[in-house]
């Protein structure tokens, strides 16, 4: 895992900026492991589909990390997706779990109604702070999970190459969102070719 062996090799360099906070390797791997292990003590398991449904953040990073700490498959959502769009993607590939911001929790309120016996979540996190009602009955804030007891997380977990790492959907403008699998192979490849094209160095920043 190329953020466990970042953490192992340089734990104090500083690896995201947000506004005003600083993120080492460190702090970022061990939130990561405390998501995980929430997510392993809710029973979610390996190849369970995850979603994300939030704009860019520390904590939409550290979420996306933890889902594929423990083998499940990440759903990144698009942001700006509305309730039918929304419902689509969570019935068609049979999401478990969710992380969702609390600007994006009306939108996700009217999926759970219209959909109410198809949309069978084992849980939510609400990833910000911001108080929002979610009609659901196992809801769990972000930063509690982040700042709570540690929970254990398999130490030798593995993926293998070719099982799926990520459901990218489509934008839906001509239909239905479709998704496409991308492997764990892939997703390590695309960043590996993409750190020789752009040149990078271990001293650059990068804007996303």
């Amino acid at each position: 895992h190329m953020l466990t062996r970042a953490a192992q090799h340089q734990p104090y360099k500083i690896a995201i900026v947000e506004r005003d906070s600083c993120y080492s390797y460190k702090k970022i791997a061990e939130a990561v492991d405390m998501v995980a292990g929430f997510l392993v003590s809710k029973g979610i398991e390996k190849g369970d589909r995850v979603g994300i449904f939030s704009s860019k953040g520390i904590e939409e990073i550290i979420a996306l990390f933890a889902i594929n700490r423990i083998g499940c498959i990440f759903v990144h959502i698009n942001p700006h997706f509305k309730e039918e769009q929304l419902s689509n993607i969570i019935t068609d590939c049979d999401m478990r779990a969710i992380f969702v911001h609390s600007r994006k929790a009306d939108i996700l309120n009217q999926a759970l109604q219209s959909n109410i016996s198809t949309i069978s979540f084992q849980l939510i996190v609400k990833l910000t702070p911001e108080p929002c009602d979610i009609r659901h009955e196992s809801v769990y804030d972000f930063k509690s999970l982040i700042h709570g007891p540690p929970l254990p997380v398999n130490p030798d977990f593995s993926s293998e190459a070719d099982e799926p790492a990520a459901i990218i959907y489509t934008s839906g403008s001509t239909g239905k969102a479709k998704g496409v699998i991308v492997t764990q192979r892939i997703l390590y490849d695309s960043t590996v070719m993409s750190v020789k094209i752009l040149g990078n160095h271990s001293a650059d920043r990068l804007i996303s």
